[in-house]
């Protein structure tokens, strides 16, 4: 959970239009579960997930995922995935699925989008922190036979690429560097915003790398890019303009971090309601 009730109240590292900001957010969504903002930019019959894997109570060994996806019309939907089995790690210590596991996740989001709506979406894009292995491609594939078009999508922190434009100010929120050789693709969720004509940050703005999965992503990446941009404004726990990570990782992430809590572990049965973790 990002803030408490009194930490609203009482912060004094907050001006006081962010706390007034934040007691209306909790007020109209967490406490009355409505919705404080929306976008016009989710087209129907599309489904955006996002992936976090976590450890139950912390330490043990139990791994499951926090699944996080969004679709139009509807509020952010929380999932938690069963245990998972064969979980291996890079080398840079992210867990990677089984084919079984990526087939079961991938089928546990699809069949709640089903119930949910009647009919399975007719395009699919799964973000993740790390690369698809292929046997996580191949359970994501075995699952979503039923899609006509399905996005695999790798989506980094690279604190290591910057841009300075030739002006005054940092680079503009959006901006896109490509290198297409690679189809890499280094997007700035955060910079100067124009309408605002301000940057919010301290430090020097820093891009996010997306990655489309080299076999399993037919969406060009510009509009892979755009969507990922407004998914960056769909964190209703804050009240920043935008966040750097969108917010089928971001909230994914923090109710992962919710979950693992030593608290949580007989909790079988997790509220699907995004407000519930706030």
């Amino acid at each position: 959970m990002c803030y408490s009730f009194y930490d609203t109240l009482v912060s004094k590292s907050k001006e006081r239009a962010k706390r007034a900001w934040n007691l209306t957010v909790g007020m109209l969504y967490k406490s009355q579960e409505g919705h404080p903002w929306k976008t016009r930019e989710i087209e129907e019959g599309v489904c955006y997930a996002g992936i976090s894997f976590y450890r139950v109570g912390g330490e043990s060994s139990e791994v499951r995922a926090a699944l996080a996806h969004v679709f139009r019309g509807k509020d952010h939907v929380i999932l938690q995935s069963d245990p998972l089995k064969d979980i291996e790690e890079d080398n840079s210590g992210q867990p990677h699925l089984s084919e079984e596991g990526a087939e079961t996740v991938v089928s546990q989001i699809l069949e709640h989008y089903r119930q949910r709506k009647g009919m399975y979406p007719r395009r699919f894009v799964l973000h993740k922190s790390s690369e698809f292995w292929d046997r996580e491609r191949d359970g994501c594939q075995a699952a979503a036979t039923e899609i006509e078009s399905l996005d695999l999508v790798t989506i980094r922190n690279r604190p290591d690429v910057r841009l300075y434009p030739d002006s005054n100010f940092p680079a503009v929120r959006g901006t896109v560097l490509s290198v297409p050789e690679d189809d890499i693709h280094y997007l700035y969720t955060t910079g100067f915003v124009p309408e605002q004509m301000t940057y919010e940050g301290s430090n020097v703005p820093r891009p996010i790398e997306v990655v489309p999965d080299p076999e399993q992503c037919p969406t060009p990446a510009d509009q892979l890019c755009r969507e990922i941009l407004f998914f960056t404004k769909l964190d209703w726990n804050t009240s920043e303009y935008s966040v750097r990570m969108p917010a089928t990782l971001g909230v994914a992430n923090s109710v992962g971090k919710v979950l693992s809590e030593p608290a949580t572990e007989s909790m079988d049965d997790v509220r699907p309601e995004y407000y519930y973790y706030m």
